[in-house]
């Protein structure tokens, strides 16, 4: 198989995919935001990712945007806080709602910036 033909099917395959996570940000407190999306007919598995995205740091999802329905990506969307094991969620450690550091945006592919 060609190599363009082998990125194609790549390219598919994850277009494909039930759900897609990203980090979009971090907190103070070393908790990260992720912005997580699955198909139109799952909107459950955006649930199940949530946990599993946050089952290693010991707590549960703290959703900072409920999961609505993206009507231009034909997907549905949310955003969850999952924080380091054993951290306090935002409302104990007093963490103010816009203290989250957005990530810088990733080069796109044709980018010549080094990194």
């Amino acid at each position: 198989m060609k190599p363009s033909n082998v990125f194609f099917v790549l390219a598919l395959l994850t277009a494909c995919g039930v759900t897609h996570n990203q980090v979009i940000g971090s907190y103070p407190d070393g908790s990260i935001a992720q912005q997580i999306d699955c198909r139109q007919d799952h909107p459950e598995k955006c649930q199940q990712r949530s946990q599993q995205l946050c089952h290693p740091f010991g707590r549960e999802p703290e959703i900072m945007q409920p999961l609505a329905y993206n009507r231009v990506r034909d997907r549905w969307e949310m955003v969850v806080r999952c924080g380091p094991l054993g951290s306090p969620s935002s409302a104990a450690s007093g963490a103010p709602a816009g203290s989250m550091v957005p990530l810088p945006p990733s080069p796109t592919a044709g980018s010549t910036t080094p990194q």
